[in-house]
This record gives C-alpha cells, structure tokens and sequence, in this order.
C-alpha cells in the first residue's frame, strides 16, 4: 500500500493544485475551511503598518507556513498561529516566543509589540475561526527560502526524534526511493510504525526503528502528499466510518508524462466518484462510478495498470486497514459489474415493486446489503465480510456453506421481527438473498460445483418444479426439494387459514426431518379442511422424503423458506400472465 500510494503521489507532485498536500505546511482548518479567516500583518521594509482579514485559501498553504505547535509550551519557527479567540493574550505570547526562539526580524520590537496590542484588539466574530500570519513586502512565510528550510527542519524532526530516542542514519537504504541517503525510523505518514508501545514493552530499541522501514528525507513529502491525497481526493464513504479507496499502479510504468496524464486522469474520475451518490444503488452503496470508469476508460483499463483497493477506517493520524487488495485486474472489474447487472435482473419479476408513490423500485446489488449479514453484536462486522469482499475482486474461493448460513440466520431474524406484522420486509429479504447468491455465484467464487441456469421468468408458468429445475445448486440433494415444495403448499394453506396459524407450528423456521414427519401429514390434513388439493406438489414431496440422504437442518430450513415465500410469486406471476393471454384472444 505504502509503495503504491507513494508512486502515485510522485506522479502528481507537479500538478500546482496538490501542492498544499506535499508540504510540511498544515491546513489548520481541516474540515472547518469554509468558515477560515486569516488575520495578515502586513510589514513593508520592515515596519509593521496594520493588519487586514481574508478569507482562508487552501492553495495558500505552503505560503502560510502553519503547523500545530509541538506540545502545550511549544510554538512555530514564524509566527503563524492559530488564534485562541477567547483568550487572545495566549496567542500574543506564542507570536512573541516564536520570534525570540528563532530570532525572527522582518519588523523591529517596537512595531511587534505595536502589531501584538492591534491584535489583542481586534474583535474576533465567534462564527468564525482564525489564524494570524504576516506578510513581509508582499509575500508569506512561505515565500522566503531562510523561513522554508528552517521550517522544514522542525518539521521532520517528529520523523527521528521522540522523548524515548533518536532514529536517524547515514548512508542507508532509503525503503521507497532505493537511494543511500540519512534516514529516518519514525515516519508513520501511512499507518506504518515501530515505536508503538507494544514494540517498547518487548525491548525492541527505538533507536534502530530505521532498520525496519528507512524512510529519507527526499521520500517525506510524496509521502505527506499520499496521505492528503489519500483521504480527500481518493477514498470515499463505505458505511458508517469506513472508506474505501482505488489507487492505479503500473506494472511497467510507460513514459513519465504519459504516467502523469493517466495519473492525474484517475484523480479527477476519482473526485467525481465522491461527489457522485447513487443512494444505495451504486455498488459500494454510494456510487459505482468509479468502477464504471475504469472499464469504459481506455487509458484507465490498459493492461499494464492494476489497482489497489483498501477498505479502511482512519483513527486520528493512523489508518485501521481491514483489506488491502493489490493487482485487482480491470478485467476483473468488469466481471464483478456484469454479475451485478446479470443478478439484478434475475429475479426481476420477484423483487421489483411499485411504491405507493407510483415509483418502481428494483434490487441493486450492493456491498453495502451484504455487509448485513455479517453484522454481530452492536453492528460489529465479521472478518469474514472483508474476505469475502477480497474474494469478489480476486476470484478467490470463498466458502458457499457459510455465506448460506449467514443468509439463513438473517431470514430466521426477520421471521421472528417482521413476518407476522411486516410480512413484505420478511418476503423481500428473502428475495433480494437469492439474488445476491446469483450475483456471487456468477463470479465463480463457490466451491459448488453447479451452476445455476437462467429461469424463464416472461410467459411459461411458474411453478416449484421449474423452480427446482433452474436451481440445481440449491437441491443437490432431493429430501430438499421436498422441503422446498413443503414451503410452497405451506403458503398455498395460508391463503385460506386465518391468522396464519399454521407458521407458529414451524419452531422458528428451524426446521430438520423429524418436524417435516410430524408437520407434512398435518399439512395436508388441513388443506383437505378447506377443500384444498394439490397432487401432483403433494406427490412429488412424499417421493422425495422418501430419500434417506442425509441433511442438515440448515439445508432444509432454507429450502423450505425459498418455497414459503416463492410460492406467491409464482401464483401472482401466473395470474398476471394468464389475463395477458386472455387479452391476447
């Protein structure tokens, strides 16, 4: 990750827009620009004459020359501070110290002191939040090489020097220029770090930390520049605080300004995939646009660009990688899109619905939707969840087993919650799993060994003999396409039995062999109560309990459910189809 995001920067390092992510310099706003201010001192051949307020400029940051000060006592090497606005007295003491400590004299004392009263002053608008910076013969800090280098000096020193030891070395390997340079030992820009406090307690001796990743001073900035880029140009919202982001990266890089061009293409396309909100339509549940990019992009999908895909959450100054995919293939890409689009109209006829506002709404495959069933406890998310994720975007077998039993767990939670006051909230989640199951069965990640055929879903009949016929995968075993068929006469009753009292005798939907024996004869029983026969189902599932195979009640529990909640549609379907007919004559 570290290498890639580091490559990448590189590439953009001469666009002037970026500029403010590869300096040492710090935006003191983050988050809160809009509402920036800048009180500028203005200073002509050294005497200071009055201040003037400006609205903050991002691109200005390298010119301001602000960074948080190391610690409650510290201050800058130029006196850009932010302003404490309830206290401003506390500001003046920082401006005072920061010229003193770096023997600063663009003004004399005389005008600092009259610059610091103008200061204390100055009536500060609580809408608002402020830094305080001069202007020296109409230039910033920023804008003076003395300033700059002397900057830049304290800046890097968080990058060897801690209360607990100092990590620096000459003539050594730099990890990502591959130059013999000084090096560093303590650069965390990316997450990566080895002075932690697990590291200390197991005497790991902080002063060689440049042994485990040398980091030189040439590297420091494209890795700054990374990590800006990182978080507000590339990654966008996942769910909740996690992000994901894409980053190119060449196998064999092509001419440097080709590089560039590609490079600085991506970034845009990558900006736009922020901006862009499908709702919970796009794949990564705010948008897909970005994958869309890169497979209708010639310069995006070339053969020699792979991707790196990271699923991340960031905790203060370090990010928590749950997934880091590298060498995803636009080819890929295109795969997983395909199957998205080939699952979403499947069952087209099953999910898609009219709200009572008159709009058609349709099931969207999405990360976001299958992130449910792997939700634990207080909304944890399963590791299981990012493996699965790695196994969409690689090809990886993934185990079919436990993605069903998540589903079926998923269903019995909803029976319990929904079914006898939400029955579509219960009936739709079911449907909308089925298709997931096609969508991940399409790219070939299931260890089954069938693949599921396209139903007929326009004219012919449904029925669950059709059903079972398109659906090998799910009844590799026949005692299962009796369950199926259990379910499917178990709706048929509930059409005319009140109050669904026959669900309440099904234990949950936790169902195995010795309650089908108990509950299929009395099934039938009742529907001969309402005059109620159906031969050729009733036949069909006697024949296949008659198999003595072995099955789980998880196998059967889930057969049972597709049949319970199907078998509507199938009779809605056919109803629909047999008028259409009817007018056709």
């Amino acid at each position: 990750m570290i290498t890639t995001l580091y490559n990448f920067a590189k590439l953009l390092y001469s666009d002037e827009n970026l500029q403010p992510y590869f300096s040492p310099a710090e935006n003191p706003f983050e988050g809160r620009e809009i509402n920036g201010k800048v009180l500028k001192g203005i200073v002509e051949e050294g005497s200071f004459s009055h201040f003037e307020l400006e609205d903050f400029n991002s691109t200005f940051i390298p010119k301001y020359l602000y960074r948080r000060p190391p610690g409650a006592n510290g201050t800058n090497t130029v006196p850009t501070l932010y302003i404490n606005t309830k206290d401003p007295n506390k500001t003046s003491k920082k401006i005072r110290q920061s010229i003193e400590n770096y023997n600063l004299d663009f003004t004399s004392k005389e005008d600092l002191e009259k610059a610091i009263h103008l200061f204390e002053e100055f009536d500060f608008n609580k809408g608002y939040y402020y830094i305080i910076t001069f202007s020296i013969d109409g230039k910033y800090f920023g804008e003076f090489e003395e300033y700059i280098s002397v900057f830049e000096e304290e800046a890097y020193k968080k990058y060897y020097q801690k209360n607990y030891g100092k990590t620096k070395k000459k003539n050594q390997l730099c990890a990502l220029t591959n130059k013999s340079a000084t090096v560093y030992g303590f650069v965390d820009t990316l997450g990566f770090t080895v002075d932690a406090d697990s590291f200390r307690r197991n005497s790991f001796d902080a002063n060689k930390a440049y042994t485990m990743f040398p980091v030189s001073e040439e590297a420091i900035p494209y890795l700054e520049g990374a990590r800006g880029i990182l978080l507000n140009r590339l990654s966008a919202h996942f769910f909740g605080s996690f992000k994901y982001a894409l980053v190119p990266h060449f196998v064999f890089q092509p001419e440097l300004s080709l590089a560039q061009y590609i490079a600085s293409k991506f970034l845009d396309k990558a900006a736009l995939n922020i901006d862009n909100n499908d709702g919970a339509n796009g794949f990564f549940n705010d948008t897909e646009l970005i994958l869309n990019e890169i497979i209708e992009d010639g310069d995006l999908r070339r053969n020699d660009i792979y991707y790196t895909m990271l699923f991340f959450e960031q905790q203060q100054a370090q990010f928590k990688i749950y997934l880091e995919l590298n060498d995803v293939l636009p080819s890929r890409i295109a795969k997983v899109l395909d199957a998205k689009k080939e699952a979403e109209n499947h069952y087209h006829i099953y999910t898609t619905y009219i709200t009572k506002k008159g709009e058609v709404r349709q099931q969207k495959i999405t990360l976001f939707r299958l992130r449910e069933y792997f939700i634990t406890g207080q909304k944890n998310i399963q590791p299981a969840f990012f493996r699965l994720i790695q196994s969409i975007f690689t090809g990886q077998p993934y185990d079919d087993s436990k993605v069903i039993r998540l589903i079926l767990e998923s269903w019995k939670k909803s029976f319990k919650e929904n079914y006898h006051n939400e029955e579509n909230t219960f009936n739709y989640l079911v449907k909308y799993s089925l298709g997931n199951l096609i969508f991940l069965n399409a790219l070939e990640i299931f260890k089954s060994e069938y693949k599921m055929s396209k139903h007929s879903l326009t004219t012919e009949k449904q029925d669950a003999f059709s059903f079972i016929e398109a659906h090998p995968a799910y009844f590799e075993k026949e005692y299962l396409k009796g369950a199926f068929i259990f379910g499917c006469l178990t709706t048929r009753l509930l059409y005319n039995q009140p109050g669904n009292a026959f669900m309440k005798e099904l234990n949950g939907l936790n169902i195995d062999k010795d309650l089908i024996s108990k509950k299929f004869p009395k099934l039938i029983a009742r529907l001969r109560q309402y005059d109620k026969e159906f031969s050729s189902l009733e036949a069909a599932a006697m024949r296949y309990f008659a198999n003595e195979e072995k099955v789980s009640k998880d196998e059967i529990s889930f057969a049972f459910t597709m049949g319970l909640v199907l078998q509507k549609d199938f009779d809605r379907i056919n109803k629909d189809n047999k008028s259409l007919n009817t007018e056709e004559k």
